[in-house]
């Protein structure tokens, strides 16, 4: 990594937790706080990152809300908790909101799994109830389930949906959803 980071490089992150470890952990590891701080500040959530490139004028969308007209998904947001203490939460809904897609944000503060806090046999039941409140936040949220994604950008946190939905809806990390709308139609 110190080699990206003395070329310049920006280092992107899909998993919450991982980039939880670089700028909370690494300061345990690394002793040399300049190196600390000049990896961190290379380090981004993609969504953080893509915001930034966004509000800098790097990336325009106007040119690319047209072909996203036809998407009539319903998209519902779930954020990880641990995302939540990194960044402003709100970069995942800003960025699909300037594309015209507008997604509606989960209430619930948790899924429940938490890495693999939920599948250990003492906390199983507090991990279910967790998992069950957030697929009932989902559910109240929609009349209808039809066309229904659910974006959550914590692996875990998509275990959980998928362990408890029986495929009601479509379940993608944020990026993947992207690239489906983008790439796989």
């Amino acid at each position: 990594m110190n080699k990206l980071i003395n070329e310049e490089y920006e280092i992107l992150f899909l998993e919450p937790t991982v980039l939880s470890m670089i700028r909370y952990d690494y300061k345990n590891l690394i002793k040399d706080e300049v190196l600390y701080s000049r990896i961190i500040n290379k380090c981004y959530d993609v969504f953080e990152y893509l915001e930034i490139l966004l509000n800098s004028g790097i990336i325009e969308f106007e040119s690319i809300k047209n072909l996203l007209k036809q998407i009539d998904d319903k998209i519902f947001f779930h954020n990880h908790c641990q995302l939540k203490s990194l960044t402003r939460e709100s970069a995942v809904i800003n960025f699909f909101n300037k594309l015209g897609l507008k997604i509606k944000m989960s209430v619930q503060e948790c899924c429940g799994m938490a890495g693999s806090f939920g599948y250990k046999n003492k906390y199983y039941k507090i991990s279910k109830s967790l998992g069950l409140e957030l697929i009932n936040n989902i559910k109240s949220n929609y009349d209808e389930l039809s066309n229904l994604v659910v974006l959550a950008n914590g692996i875990s946190c998509r275990e959980q949906l998928h362990s408890f939905t029986n495929n009601e809806f479509k379940i993608y990390h944020p990026v993947e959803y992207l690239n489906k709308i983008f790439f796989v139609r």
